[in-house]
């Protein structure tokens, strides 16, 4: 009462306070970064170790299971992964949310260094970082020059160091091109006739190329430093190095080797619409700003283009940061058109520019007000944020019009002056518009405060709703007061504020009359909720369930795999078909193509190998079809290819995309029983209805030559095993002992035997092996050397071996998880074996868990407050009725309008479960006050519902309304947001339509035992 009194008497102050809040929203919206979702900080570590040469059985073996013991006796450890690769071990470490991600790094990076010494020789240092699931490509860029070693160079020396200096780039990868390295390649003939071995050219040339500090010494009181340099100057010098021979001369390396100043062995390839080209892989850092980051990278792109030869051209490939800008801005379009909508709305049903603008003004003050406070809290401009501050139009105007329909109720039925009609109008509602008010904070408080992945996620949206629902109440208790005590004209009507109100005047007249009959004969109104709720049960199976929908950013990843041992020539040419299809779609704006390499997801570690490709197509943003229409075409050209194993899906920026929507591990105690199980159920999942395409991890390995030592004779020579080992690795990769420097650059010296040696088997049996008295032997005396083959990769889930199968599909993932099961349910695996779900399936049953808990929190919370207000158990009891008449709604929007139950869907039952109370809350309170002033039950509960029918309306059409453009406007971000627009509108326009009678007439039933036991007994 004092603060209405207050905000009336000293409307200067009121305005100056709320000016000043406005003047720091708009200061601060200025300072609110920009990306598509809150970021979302999990506590995961990957361990990645690099093992030269080995195979995956011997990562598993000698590098994987020592790393993940030591690994796993981690605190807070949640779930363990590892992949080992050709030539890598790479172990995610996953942690429970209690564990900070900087703790679960320190801890990991502990025990891996402990673990080091029983790690082989030849292994790397493993490298443990954070896993930034934000980290993902902000930015691709491809480099044009005539000479592709010549632009390796240039990429590799300038601008690779010029753009990982841009604040906030986290890393910059190269893909393509040809790196220079200086190559001595031993003539396996003339090794075997002077008695030398690789490890010896290897060691000759390490030990010749030196540049070693001497020490010091004082000279005439001068101190000067002593060095020994003997460093290459050039090819001719290596060529000039003396080589030991067995027979305790020395011979040229010219004249038992080609030293050649050339590049490294191609092992991938990047190509630019067919054309070969250099590209650049850019990742941000955690903190940093995609927008931001992106914005800078450009500026300096632009800045070295200038400085390179007019023959060198940078070209935007793809940029993630067009999407989120696109999608904010959508967003952004879709709250602006609420306001509209809305403020039409309003002046349908107050017919007066002045009690329009009165409510209409206090909108955008509201919502820049609470810009300020998430710019205090550090929050940013996003989906979620501002399809959080959309959907707040209904309750920023909610507790205005309440307010302001009963001040103006006050001021024409009553006839009471302005000034009163304002502070008595006011107080009149305030324990409503409290009611509703604190019902709409306490839902979202324990979405705001959630763990887990989706805690993260919504904290933003929450948190937003509660300052906006904070800053809608002090409006309308003193902003709104004082504008109307100003500004309010009762006593003026014009001809359309007569008409609407008589057209209104019969309408409250007609559910005057239908309340009445609804109250008194209830069989109809029962038999229509039960009809629509057995309507909607009988929908439910139909409606779809997900993660998290995938939206259109305009780029497709086309992910091939060719049979083991292709070589990367082969895979180059199915590469280069897919792309001359691809160009007859008119949608087609540009390809980019790995070949020798594919990106992973979230958790995976991608592939490598020449059988591999990935083809990123872009589409233009003016097109007809979306991406999905478009993929659907390509499918089967893609499935036409013999040999190749061809996954499709779109490049997605949100939680848990970029990787398959379905993944599942066949787990088991041994490799035997997963391998024998894996098949069976790969083959049920290509089974299973709604896939598009799969794959599994295990598919038949590549041809090896497998060298294995016969250590009698090795013993008997005096020969350790790993001499063989080293041999055999320097004949076909090659060993690097040391390197070319020129200025400030460094280039690899690599030894080895020439391409054309390493496939002719008897080379490889007379590759010589040296001992340590300088005696000779050839690799055959000491190995057998058979063809076999060898797996491509070796995983392990929670320590155990395990297959990944991962798949596309067309059908949302809850319904082909479904099916899946009940096609599993009728196998029988080997003993020990289990299907875990992992990726968005396991994503999408913590999230939905997490979210059912906060949607009952939400529910307890708001009886709670209820029962608080009323000072009654019953009364909340009965306004909780009217959440299952928002279900009903929810479940025909969804079928209807082809939404499925998702994250962003989940969040509008939430929402719902506040706002569904509020129209319950204002026909009861104003029940409870006429039947506790001495009118009967009917008569009190018909008039409440009556008078308030305008405000009801106004806030239900009002929410309604300004939600359209969020539910159904088109853009880049209407796959995210629709499907939360969709269920508030169905779920509030079922919810206010039975509420109006439902409501009302349990309340009425209250009343009547109440009546009867106040009225005095009748005496006998």
């Amino acid at each position: 009462m004092n603060i209405i009194s207050f905000a009336v008497r000293r409307p200067v102050l009121v305005s100056v306070c709320f000016i000043l809040l406005s003047v720091l929203g708009l200061f601060s919206i200025n300072r609110l970064t920009i990306n598509l979702t809150p970021k979302v900080n999990l506590p995961i570590v990957t361990v990645t170790t690099v093992y030269p040469g080995a195979g995956p059985e011997q990562v598993e073996t000698k590098v994987t299971k020592p790393l993940e013991d030591a690994v796993s006796t981690t605190n807070g450890l949640k779930h363990i992964f590892s992949y080992s690769v050709e030539s890598v071990s790479i172990i995610v470490a996953e942690f429970t949310m209690s564990v900070s991600p900087e703790v679960a790094a320190a801890d990991v990076r502990e025990k891996i260094s402990a673990a080091r010494a029983g790690l082989p020789d030849e292994a790397e240092d493993p490298e443990v970082a954070r896993l930034d699931i934000n980290a993902t490509p902000v930015l691709y860029v491809a480099l044009s020059a005539p000479d592709l070693r010549e632009a390796y160079t240039v990429a590799d020396r300038r601008i690779k160091p010029a753009l990982q200096a841009v604040p906030g780039v986290g890393n910059v990868d190269i893909v393509g091109g040809l790196r220079r390295e200086i190559r001595v390649e031993a003539d396996p003939d003339k090794l075997a006739v002077y008695g030398v071995d690789l490890q010896t050219v290897a060691g000759r040339l390490a030990r010749e190329n030196v540049n070693i500090p001497a020490g010091r010494y004082t000279l005439a009181g001068r101190e000067v430093a002593g060095r020994t340099s003997s460093e290459f100057a050039s090819v001719r010098d290596i060529n000039a190095v003396l080589i030991p021979t067995k027979a305790s001369g020395t011979v040229p390396l010219s004249a038992i080797a080609t030293v050649r100043d050339t590049y490294a062995e191609v092992r991938s390839l990047a190509k630019v619409d067919g054309k070969d080209a250099v590209a650049f892989v850019i990742r941000k850092q955690p903190n940093a700003n995609t927008v931001e980051v992106v914005d800078s990278v450009r500026k300096e792109v632009s800045r070295l283009e200038k400085q390179l030869p007019a023959s060198y051209r940078f070209d935007i490939i793809v940029d993630n940061s067009t999407f989120i800008r696109e999608a904010v801005a959508d967003v952004a379009t879709s709250l602006i058109l609420g306001i509209l909508i809305t403020g039409l709305v309003l002046f349908f049903f107050l017919h007066t520019v002045g009690s329009t603008l009165i409510v209409t003004l206090t909108i955008p003050i509201s919502l820049v007000t609470t810009m300020f406070f998430m710019y205090l809290s550090g929050f940013s401009l996003n989906v979620l944020s501002l399809s959080s501050l959309a959907i707040c139009l209904g309750g920023l105007v909610d507790a205005s019009v309440v307010v302001l329909e009963n001040i103006f109720r006050h001021a024409t039925q009553l006839r009471k002056k302005l000034s009163d009609a304002t502070v008595e109008g006011t107080v009149e509602v305030i324990g409503a518009v409290m009611t509703s008010i604190l019902t709409n904070i306490v839902v979202f408080l324990p979405v705001a405060f959630m763990s887990g992945i989706i805690g993260q996620f919504f904290r933003e949206f929450g948190l937003v709703q509660v300052f906006a629902t904070i800053v809608s109440l002090a409006v309308s208790l003193s902003l709104l007061p004082m504008l109307a005590s100003r500004l309010l004209k009762p006593g003026r009507e014009n001809r359309f504020g007569v008409l609407w109100e008589e057209k209104f005047s019969l309408l409250r007249e007609r559910y005057r009359n239908g309340l009445t009959r609804v109250l008194t004969r209830p069989a109809l109104l029962f038999s229509i909720v039960a009809l629509l709720l057995a309507a909607s049960v009988g929908l439910l199976p139909l409606v779809g369930s997900e993660f998290m929908p995938t939206p259109d950013q305009g780029v497709s990843s086309i992910t091939l795999r060719m049979p083991p041992g292709t070589a990367l020539e082969k895979t180059s040419q199915v590469v280069a078909a897919i792309e001359e299809h691809l160009r007859t779609l008119p949608e087609l704006k540009r390809t980019f193509s790995t070949i020798g390499s594919v990106s992973g997801g979230t958790l995976s570690p991608g592939q490598s190998g020449p059988e591999y490709a990935q083809i990123m197509a872009q589409w233009k943003d003016e097109r007809k079809r979306d991406a999905f229409a478009i993929i659907r075409e390509v499918r089967p050209f893609l499935a036409a290819i013999p040999g190749a194993v061809i996954t499709v899906r779109e490049a997605s920026s949100v939680v848990g995309g970029g990787g398959a929507p379905f993944q599942i591990y066949v787990s088991g105690p041994d490799w035997p029983s997963v391998e024998e199980a894996a098949p069976r159920v790969f083959e049920l999942v290509q089974k299973t209805e709604g896939v598009a395409d799969s794959d599994i991890s295990a598919h038949p390995g590549k041809p090896e030559i497998a060298v294995i030592p016969e250590r009698e004779k090795l013993a008997e020579l005096g020969l350790a095993p790993d001499t063989v080992g080293i041999a055999c690795r320097a004949a076909l990769e090659g060993v690097v002992p040391t390197t070319l420097r020129e200025g400030d650059d460094e280039y690899d010296i690599r030894v080895t035997i020439p391409a054309e040696a390493r496939s002719r088997r008897e080379i490889l049996e007379k590759l010589p092996l040296r001992d340590s008295k300088g005696r000779v032997f050839f690799l055959a005396q000491v190995a057998d050397i058979a063809d076999t083959f060898g797996p491509t990769t070796r995983e392990r889930y929670d320590r155990t071996p395990a297959v990944g199968i991962t798949a596309n599909l067309n059908k949302p993932l809850g319904t082909v998880l479904g099916t899946f099961q009940n096609l599993l349910n009728q196998q029988e695996l080997p003993s020990g074996v289990r299907i875990i779900r992992a990726g968005q399936a396991e994503m999408m049953g913590e999230a939905f868990r997490d979210l059912s808990t906060a949607l009952l929190l939400s529910i307890i919370l708001v009886y709670l407050v209820m029962a608080a207000q009323f000072e009654s158990w019953t009364e909340p009891f009965i306004l909780m009725g009217s959440l299952p008449f928002a279900v009903i709604g929810i479940i025909f929007g969804m079928f209807l309008f082809d939404k499925t139950l998702n994250v962003f869907s989940m969040m509008g039952f939430i929402i719902l479960t506040g706002v569904g109370v509020n129209n319950g809350i204002l026909i009861i309170a104003f029940a409870k006050e006429r039947f506790e002033r001495g009118a009967d039950a009917l008569a009190s509960v018909v008039e409440a519902a009556s008078v308030r029918l305008k405000p009801i309306l106004m806030t239900s059409l009002a929410l309604i309304t300004g939600t359209i453009p969020l539910a159904f406007q088109p853009g880049k971000a209407a796959v995210l947001k629709s499907p939360m627009g969709v269920v508030i509108i169905s779920g509030a326009f079922s919810c206010t339509l039975l509420t109006l009678f439902a409501i009302p007439f349990l309340y009425y039933n209250v009343l009547k035992r109440r009546e009867r036991r106040r009225q005095p007994a009748t005496p006998s």
